[in-house]
């Protein structure tokens, strides 16, 4: 199962936590957010991070040539798409052979409708629980049973304030396309300093192969 620890922030919380080998390590970048990391990354620290963790920049309705700018600026990997009328922009993103996330808040199973138009420009989708335009939690639980009607073909991550004591249901949450888990404030000290001891307990935990019977998946 694929691993994302998102809302990296901190040099030194950054190296620590990419010793413990996540798939993807996320770095959000709309400045409304409370774990902004434009002001407190750059190249140098991101190029000591290991190549197999996959350096994620997160977007909020940003235009095409902010976010390419910023792929650029701090050689990521790939990128997250936060809002709606996006496929243009995935699409163009994925020309340029970079890992494309579209993250979608799921409330209903209406909300699945949207994903339909992404197919074809996205390698994983992420849902989430409903959240305002700032990124802000509006809903504090996330229903897991409303992804049973997700019927498309693309895999994705399950997102929503999980913690250490999360791992049992997560594993034995089962869906044909569920790929991997997407971690944040759950796992925090304080706003942006993750838990080394806290994930590596998550992360081992997850990734006990006698649990599933097959080898985690190859990240794209």
């Amino acid at each position: 199962m694929l691993i994302k620890v998102c809302g990296m922030i901190y040099p030194d919380n950054i190296h620590e936590v990419a010793h413990l080998h996540p798939d993807f390590m996320g770095f959000e970048l709309f400045p409304a957010s409370p774990r902004y990391a434009g002001n407190s990354i750059d190249l140098q620290t991101l190029e000591k991070i290991p190549r197999k963790v996959k350096k994620i920049g997160v977007f909020v309705h940003e235009d095409l040539e902010t976010i390419i700018g910023a792929v650029c600026k701090y050689d990521l990997d790939g990128v997250q798409i936060h809002g709606a009328d996006r496929v243009k922009v995935c699409h163009e993103l994925k020309n340029d052979n970079l890992i494309v996330i579209k993250a979608f808040s799921v409330m209903n199973i209406d909300n699945f409708k949207m994903t339909k138009a992404y197919s074809e420009v996205c390698d994983y989708f992420i849902f989430d629980i409903r959240k305002d335009v700032y990124g802000r939690v509006t809903d504090k639980k996330f229903n897991w049973n409303l992804l049973t009607e997700y019927r498309g073909e693309v895999p994705f991550l399950l997102k929503g304030h999980m913690s250490v004591e999360d791992v049992h249901l997560i594993k034995h949450f089962k869906h044909p396309k569920l790929i991997g888990v997407d971690v944040n404030s759950k796992f925090e000290s304080e706003t942006g300093v993750k838990d080394s001891v806290k994930l590596k307990s998550f992360i081992e935990e997850i990734r006990r192969k006698e649990d599933y019977g097959l080898i985690p998946p190859k990240v794209v």
